[in-house]
């Protein structure tokens, strides 16, 4: 599931659309005064955000006063999914498939992807 063009081109297209950048500060970073406070608890839209935002929080980033992710809708995201691979909600093994879709998506899609788009809205900017 992970590996499949279709369900990658869709967590794309989900993530690009409808994803929020959010930084928050590291255990390091918390309550000192620094040119990244700004971005201690920061979130604005994938596909809107200026290119001067996004090279702040990727530097605070660097330096180890932020952590950064790709936030999204993961219960759209397993839905849209699921309406891929799972064609019969009451077969019986349909709720063994949401399982695995759901760790799928969890542990390897979502990451994958995440740094993919990422790679995407860095390169725009």
């Amino acid at each position: 599931m992970s590996l499949d063009a279709g369900a990658r081109s869709l967590l794309r297209k989900i993530m690009l659309e409808e994803g929020v950048i959010t930084s928050a500060a590291t255990k390091n970073a918390e309550g000192q005064k620094n040119k990244f406070e700004a971005y201690y608890k920061f979130s604005e839209s994938a596909k809107s955000i200026p290119p001067h935002r996004l090279h702040a929080v990727l530097r605070g980033v660097r330096k180890g006063f932020l952590r950064m992710e790709l936030a999204m809708d993961d219960a759209l995201a397993l839905e849209k999914l699921g309406a891929l691979f799972i064609k019969d909600a009451n077969a019986p093994f349909a709720e063994l498939m949401r399982a695995v879709l759901r760790d799928a998506h969890h542990r390897l899609l979502k990451p994958s992807m995440e740094n993919e788009v990422l790679g995407v809205i860095r390169a725009k900017a």
